[in-house]
């Protein structure tokens, strides 16, 4: 099992790879932040952080608001 954030259902899941620390959202958070993601390799549901860069902390900051955002309209 992946370690998990929930709010009013699931808002954010990750793991570590062998080369990246895999950020999972739903689908279409990735592609509604293509510009933000430049850099990093994507799925349709994933983020890639290279275990050598920085975290980036904001960036997962805004993906997670928009997850909120998301999950709050779909009530």
């Amino acid at each position: 099992m992946m370690p998990a954030y929930e709010y009013k259902g699931p808002l954010v899941f990750f793991g570590v790879q062998s080369k990246h620390i895999g950020l999972y959202l739903k689908p279409p958070l990735v592609a509604q932040h293509r510009k933000d993601l430049a850099g990093y390799g994507t799925t349709k549901s994933a983020v890639h952080i290279p275990l050598d860069a920085r975290v980036p902390t904001q960036l997962i900051g805004k993906l997670v608001r928009a997850a909120i955002r998301k999950n709050e309209s779909e009530e």
